[in-house]
This record gives structure tokens, C-alpha cells and sequence, in this order.
């Protein structure tokens, strides 16, 4: 599994918008609150080294969410120079970064707000007002900075209802050296972080490695997995990268009867056996394995001012 941050922050854009407008007819609901939720780290994890499967998903998912909370905080300052609904142009470092904010049209959101650069979609945010949905993606071709340009899109979707859910979607280039045994450098990835009101966290999420931008998905790399809020559990896992270990980890995963190349409890010195890893999933199995079927394409839509 990798490493790659799914957002960077808006630095550079530095929005300031004129528009005029009566305290009393500011609309205080266009406001987005932000996002509390935080995967604990693993019990022992510096001490075992494969462990980092897990922990790499947990670090990436609590990065990904001050970043969301970072962006939640720079376009609340946009919704409160607009004071409402409305459109600015000409802003940022080089007078090429654009916006909207209106009323959203998917009929899931209430608000939606979208960022252009040089009149291309850079990100759009859309959420509800009482904070139960946020869905933030962006395509980072049209990054503001030139440093931050990179042949990927990332998709981030928050829901609270009874329990929380982090849903984190990536689709491109990670501009990084590809764990061995893969299939390229362009990775297709999936995963999903569910919160109980107990306060445990079930783990679940697939990817992909291919050549180039892929359309049909394969499943190089599976993990399932469970945390209590103090950071005690276990998972199960198939990537190709551990294919030193284990030789099964070269292999695809038969969905429907899964055989892991890899599992443990966390912390644990030692990983599970053929039989304790059978014996972990149908613990695991509630939380159910993500299939390679959710892999696809991510898109970033809006319209520019």
C-alpha cells in the first residue's frame, strides 16, 4: 500500500471576494462545519514492520481529513466574503483562480462550492448543511501551483448518521516507485473507514496498479481489518508487494472465497498461520471485503464562472 497524500492545501489561492452585501441578508447556513474523526494508532506498530499495511491506511485517512478540514477553512472564509451564493474572478497570486457557490443540484447535497483555474476545474466541495454529508474531490492536472500539477484525481466522501463513514477515492499517477511485483505506477484505489458510536473502527478497501490510467481493474491489494478506540485489533490483507514473504500475494484474490496472504493481531510479534488468518476472517467477515467492482474512474465536475 502506499503513501500518497490525496490532497494538498490550498495554498496560493488566496480568494478575496468584493461582493457587497447587508449583515442581515447573509445567509449563515452556507457555513461548513468541520470534520471530527480520527483513526487510533495501532498498538505496536513501530515494533512490526508488516503491521504497516494498517497503519499506513490509518496515518493517509487522519492526513486526508486535516487536509478536508484545512479546505473546510479556507472556503468558509470564500462563503463569508460572498456572504451567500455567488461567483468571484480574477483572485489568487496570478489573477487566474475563479469560483461558484450555489444551492447543489445532485439532490444528496444542500451547497456546493467549485474552484477554477485558468477556467478548469481544480476542486469542488459539496456538503450539508448540518455537517451529515461532505464530498470533496479535485483534480490536481489543474493544481494553482505548477509544483503541485500531477496526473491524479482524489475523491473524498464523509457521511455521519448513527456511525461515521471516511470514504477516500484516488485515480492517476502517484509519481512514486510502485511496490514491487505491480503493474506500474498508476494506481485505481478504494477505501473505507466506518466509526460505530461504540467508538471502533472496521477497515476495508482495494486498489489497483496498471501501466497507465486503467478502465478495467484486476485487485492488486485487499485489506480488511478492525480497531477498538485504543488501538487494539487485526486484519487481513492480500498486496502484491509482500510477495516476498509470501508467494500467495502474487497471485489474484479469489473474491468470494478469499485465501490472505497476510495477517495479524495488531501488535502482535509474529504474523497469523494458513488456519489463524481463516479463523480472522470469519471474524472479519461482517465488516465484508471491499470488492475490485467499486474501482473506477474519478471525476471532478462543476462549472466555471
Amino acid at each position: 500500500m502506499n503513501r500518497v497524500l490525496l490532497f494538498t492545501l490550498m495554498s496560493g489561492l488566496a480568494i478575496s471576494c468584493g461582493k457587497k452585501k447587508d449583515e442581515e441578508e447573509s445567509d449563515s447556513s452556507l457555513g461548513i462545519p468541520s470534520i471530527s474523526f480520527s483513526i487510533p494508532t495501532p498498538n505496536g506498530s513501530a515494533l512490526v514492520a508488516s503491521t504497516d499495511v494498517l497503519t499506513n491506511y490509518q496515518e493517509r485517512t487522519n492526513n486526508v481529513i486535516t487536509r478536508l478540514n484545512s479546505e473546510i477553512e479556507r472556503l468558509n472564509l470564500v462563503l463569508t466574503k460572498l456572504e451567500g451564493e455567488g461567483s468571484f474572478t480574477g483572485k489568487g497570486p496570478d489573477g487566474n483562480v475563479s469560483g461558484t457557490v450555489a444551492k447543489a443540484d445532485d439532490g444528496v447535497h444542500d451547497y456546493q462550492a467549485t474552484i477554477c483555474v485558468n477556467s478548469k476545474v481544480f476542486t469542488q466541495t459539496l456538503w450539508k448543511s448540518d455537517g451529515t454529508k461532505v464530498t470533496s474531490s479535485r483534480d490536481l492536472n489543474n493544481a494553482p501551483l505548477a509544483d503541485n500539477q500531477r496526473d491524479l484525481l482524489a475523491k473524498v466522501t464523509y457521511e455521519k448518521s448513527d456511525s461515521e463513514t471516511l470514504v477516500m477515492q484516488l485515480y492517476g499517477d502517484t509519481y512514486q516507485t510502485p511496490p514491487t511485483g505491480v503493474d506500474g505506477s498508476y494506481l485505481t484505489e478504494y477505501f473505507s473507514a466506518t466509526k460505530s458510536s461504540a467508538g471502533d473502527f472496521s477497515l476495508t478497501g482495494v486498489n489497483d496498479w496498471s501501466e497507465t490510467k486503467a478502465s478495467t481493474f484486476s485487485g492488486d491489494g485487499y485489506i480488511v481489518g478492525k480497531l477498538d478506540s485504543s488501538g487494539n485489533g487485526e486484519f487481513v490483507a492480500h498486496a502484491k508487494r509482500l510477495s516476498s514473504q509470501d508467494a500467495a500475494c502474487g497471485e489474484a484474490l479469489n473474491e468470494s472465497s478469499p485465501t490472505w496472504c497476510h495477517g495479524r493481531a495488531i501488535g502482535a510479534s509474529s504474523r497469523y498461520t494458513a488456519d489463524e488468518k481463516a479463523a480472522a476472517w470469519e471474524r472479519l467477515k461482517v465488516i465484508g471485503l471491499t470488492s475490485k467492482s467499486v474501482l473506477g474512474v474519478v471525476t471532478v465536475s462543476g462549472v466555471c464562472p
